[in-house]
């Protein structure tokens, strides 16, 4: 296209260079010069502005219509490209030079009407668009007015009116339509689409949106195009599409970046912390409202650096950093009074609500900003007061009705979900539960289709982190009527499915690269960190806050690529009949030990043969805490025992796990003849020694074969995973200050005839894809990141494997086992299945994972795995081989630290 341009444009180029005017008249020189500028602002609006500087310069010493026209082209540029004093400053010079042209001069004029939208004088973008207008019409300038229309409409939507601005919107689209102006209709489209949405007709936005894209990129005009992928995100966005809106809006933001726009880019930052909030990724909406913000002071655009300010609030009320969180909206209401949007100042002041104490007061408040958005047309806002009102005022019916006829509330999820929730909350008191069962299933129905569309990499861990409300309320509903139903509502609200990337092309998927690009940038990065702080460990260590900002940084890269990556994933959803027939299905298999944790309550079902019971633990969250920590303790002290001071720590170990079986399992009444056990525990739950507890007087590996899944889901799939392959493969990982690493590696020469790959060092490009295997060991240091357990680690000698790297590979293998210490740690998140190493290992296509609940002892761990795998190599099963190497660790170990660290997750 660059070379078609150069030679269309030739005579203009040649005028730039040398300000003199060869092979055409002044009039056709100055339309080629302003059609060149123009025509490069869907290129590169910095080369735009370039341009047009270069044409005022050379059209200086000729002045008349050739300097009015490089005025009026180089203020378009910088029009586009965000200098709008700039862009005002040149359209005011040209303006100047044709005071007895009024055609001219509001058509200058209309452009005005923009340039002090951008500015934020509305007074003047409004006198301009009346000036214009009254011109165009004594002139009949009918193209000229229907323009117009549509600038001073963009002031109208600006200001919130929108029904207003919808109508100049549409008469202007009909008038270019019977002009066949396309482009000029496409624009129309597009703006129709940007008040309809904020009015709520979706699908009528949506229909205008592509329309308009299909024109602009028949007539070449790219920007435009991204215009419309911007204005689709945002509309994909309030429908709770985030993972679809978080990709359109990387793709419209790299675009802007590459065509130099910068208000643009800002635009597409704000939208996506909008994004984060409404995933409750604080931290993240934090940084990105902090970088638009500053961009959009720097480019002087009032509006956008407010909306900065604003975003950064909100993210920092949820995170409880008040004093950041009042400063940033003081700077928001500065902003937003400058601009006079009243709107706006209300959602400033819905922020604060938080901060208000007393009642009454809060309501007013929250009153007085609902009345702003009524007057401003913002239904989504009037929703979120009435919500937040109906939080103080739960039994209010009349503020549930009119959310009822609130078009906000029938198409954005989370508002849907919380109205269902409330309106069954009403219901309940009334005592009609059947009818409240009826609303959070609802409720539930519609978040599940959210997060179902959301990879787990960091985007559906913390969707439901403030929404759990209907599955709880679901939950203890149906303890006492139905406990199998209660289970399986616990069940979806743990899992919305499994998610597995389409292995079908994935190689060849340009995002697969970038994906694994970013995990070995963030893996680099950790190392080059941890080496830094060991060559200073004698002296300070370098900021944290600015270490903890580059890795939140590279996570958001690493979680672009993946939402990218995994566009066309699948994630098996099933409904309540379905969750009750697999519950009760496996249950005829082996008993299932199925726990649910909440903020308050911890509750276990018991499956077996059918038949499902609960047990409710009295303050289970805070005991089971209690204990967790006081095994941790004890752990964490044991491998600097010795002589009497093991013994005593083996008799407060014992007495310890005593109580935790007495607590924890005692009460479960597990059949005496039952021998296998399925255990689905919750979040922290999966960090108690289930191999260790005592149960009327003997550990539970002595009494049966213990297999975990963090999930039901999880555990069906892993038995529907089979592999005939014999090979086994050996990872060396960074083994520094691990003794008898050798060893351990000829265990399997020993006890293996079948071909061993040995990976020494073990690098991160060593681990396999597309392949399967009997079995994986990997030996070395491993790292578990309570935070966000995706980015749980093993060390290899390059750097970090993360969880989320395995979640890149597709394999088949029978036995994953990872011989280092916490592998197989987890940490408790709203909304979803126990989360760590072994969880990403089972969706990768693992079988079974053998992990380590804590630091494992070496010379232990050599002598457990050396009759683990000779065990299990002989033809044992693995829950049998695990219950057998225990028992054998048992009679030369005392302390369950040294015997009782590993656990198997997965199929069994």
């Amino acid at each position: 296209m660059g070379i078609n341009i150069d030679k269309k444009y030739a005579v203009a180029r040649a005028f730039f260079k040398t300000g003199i005017i060869e092979g055409c008249d002044v009039a056709s020189l100055a339309t080629e010069s302003s059609a060149y500028v123009r025509k490069m602002t869907e290129q590169s609006s910095s080369l735009a502005m370039k341009l047009g500087q270069a044409f005022v310069k050379a059209a200086s010493p000729h002045k008349g219509v050739l300097l009015q026209t490089a005025y009026r082209a180089a203020g378009w540029a910088h029009l586009i490209g965000g200098d709008f004093r700039q862009a005002e400053q040149l359209y005011l010079k040209a303006r100047d030079m044709v005071r007895r042209d009024s055609l001219l001069r509001a058509k200058i004029d209309r452009v005005l009407i923009d340039v002090y939208m951008y500015l934020g004088d509305f007074r003047e973008s409004r006198r301009r668009a009346k000036q214009a207008i009254d011109v165009f019409k004594r002139l009949k300038a009918y193209d000229d007015l229907a323009q117009t229309r549509v600038n001073f409409a963009n002031t109208l939507h600006r200001q919130d009116r929108h029904t207003e601005a919808l109508a100049l919107y549409k008469e202007s689209g009909d008038y270019f339509i019977k002009r066949k102006n396309d482009v000029a209709a496409a624009f129309c489209y597009h703006n129709q689409a940007n008040t309809l949405v904020q009015l709520f007709d979706f699908s009528e936005a949506e229909r205008l949106y592509t329309k308009a894209e299909r024109i602009f990129l028949k007539e070449n005009y790219a920007l435009r195009a991204n215009g419309c992928r911007y204005g689709l995100a945002w509309l994909h966005m309030l429908e709770g599409n985030y993972h679809i809106a978080l990709k359109e809006l990387i793709d419209c933001e790299t675009n802007y970046h590459k065509a130099n726009q910068p208000r643009e880019v800002v635009l597409c930052q704000l939208d996506r912390a909008e994004v984060y909030i409404g995933l409750n990724l604080y931290s993240d909406a934090r940084r990105i409202a902090e970088a638009a913000e500053k961009s959009a002071r720097q480019l002087g655009i009032q509006y956008e650096a407010a909306k900065g300010a604003l975003f950064y609030a909100k993210a920092s009320v949820a995170l409880g950093k008040t004093t950041d969180a009042v400063q940033a909206l003081k700077r928001a209401e500065k902003g937003f009074r400058q601009e006079n949007n009243d709107a706006f100042l209300g959602a400033v002041e819905l922020t604060r609500i938080p901060f208000e104490n007393n009642l009454k007061l809060r309501v007013r408040k929250i009153n007085d900003a609902r009345n702003r958005f009524s007057k401003a047309q913002l239904p989504l806002w009037e929703a979120i007061c009435d919500l937040q009102i109906l939080s103080d005022w739960p039994d209010d019916k009349s503020i549930l009705d009119r959310l009822s006829h609130n078009p906000a509330i029938k198409t954005v999820p989370h508002l849907l979900a919380r109205w269902h929730t409330m309106e069954g909350d009403r219901i309940a008191r009334q005592g009609r539960l059947t009818d409240a069962i009826k609303n959070w299933q609802r409720a539930c129905k519609v978040l599940d289709s959210v997060r179902a569309k959301l990879p787990p990499v960091d985007l559906r861990t913390s969707f439901l982190k403030n929404q759990g409300d209907p599955y709880c309320r679901l939950i203890q509903a149906e303890l006492n009527r139905d406990p199998v139903a209660a289970a399986a509502w616990s069940e979806m609200y743990k899992t919305a499915g499994l998610w597995q990337i389409d292995t079908q092309g994935v190689n060849q998927n340009p995002f697969r690269n970038k994906a694994e690009a970013s995990l070995c940038k963030l893996a680099s990065h950790i190392t080059a960190y941890s080496t830094t702080l060991e060559k200073n460990d004698h002296r300070r260590a370098p900021a944290m806050p600015d270490a903890n900002r580059r890795f939140a940084d590279l996570q958001e890269q690493v979680r672009i690529s993946f939402a990218n990556l995994e566009m066309n994933a699948v994630s098996a959803q099933h409904s309540l009949n379905n969750a009750i027939d697999q519950i009760l299905t496996v249950s005829t298999q082996l008993p299932v030990i199925q726990f649910h944790v909440s903020s308050e309550s911890m509750l276990a079902f018991v499956h077996h043969n059918g038949v499902s019971r609960v047990h409710r633990y009295l303050n289970g969250v805070r005991i089971a805490g209690e204990l967790l920590s006081q095994w941790r303790f004890l752990v964490e002290r044991a491998p600097f025992m010795s002589g009497r001071e093991l013994k005593s720590h083996v008799r407060d170990e014992r007495q310890l796990l005593e109580q935790i079986g007495n607590w924890l399992f005692g009460p479960l009444e597990i059949p005496k003849k039952c021998r296998r056990l399925l255990i689905l525990p919750e979040g922290n739950i999966g960090n108690f020694p289930w191999q260790a507890i005592i149960h009327e007087g003997r550990h539970l590996v002595n009494k049966y074969e213990i297999i975990l899944s963090p999930s039901l889901s999880h555990f069906v799939n892993a038995q529907g995973i089979k592999t005939r392959s014999q090979k086994i493969e050996i990872f060396v990982g960074d083994t520094e200050r691990l003794k008898h690493v050798q060893d351990e590696i000829d265990i399997f020469s020993r006890i293996s005839d079948n071909h061993i790959a040995v990976h020494d060092p073990g690098l991160r490009s060593d681990w396999p894809d597309g392949t399967s295997a009997r079995l994986w060991h990997f030996i070395g240091h491993a790292d578990f990141r309570s935070e966000n357990p995706f980015y749980s680690s093993l060390h290899m000698k390059d750097g970090a494997f993360f969880a989320a790297d395995f979640r890149l590979r597709r394999n088949t293998v029978n036995l994953v086992t990872l011989a280092g210490c916490r592998t197989g740690q987890q940490s408790a998140v709203a909304g979803e299945e126990a989360v760590g190493l072994n969880r990403s290992l089972l969706e990768m296509g693992a079988r079974n994972v053998l992990v380590s609940q804590w630091a494992v002892h070496n010379q232990a761990t050599i002598e457990w795995m050396r009759t683990f795998y000779s065990l299990y190599l002989e033809g044992n099963s693995l829950p049998t081989a695990v219950k057998l190497t225990s028992e054998h660790m048992q009679s030369l170990y005392e302390s369950a630290y040294q015997w009782g660290s590993f656990i198997l997750y997965g199929a069994g």
